[in-house]
């Protein structure tokens, strides 16, 4: 089976002025879940994401010209 990176297009992000404190209880609780932090964030971010989806909420970003 593939992992999830071989079949998706990934990019890089630099998240910048996250307070130290919240680093260090995400960090906490990527340690809790046994999970490292960069794992441990997306995960968040593709529960959140499809939590907003469910309640009805449309993400699309407007397509440039191209």
């Amino acid at each position: 089976m593939a992992s999830p990176q071989e079949n998706e297009k990934l990019i890089a992000y630099l998240l910048r002025d996250i307070p130290q404190e919240v680093m260090d209880k995400m960090r906490a609780a990527a340690a809790i879940h046994k999970l490292p932090a960069k794992k441990y964030i997306r995960q968040l971010f593709e529960s959140h994401i499809k939590d907003l989806e469910r309640k009805g909420v449309t993400l699309s970003l407007p397509r440039g010209k191209g």
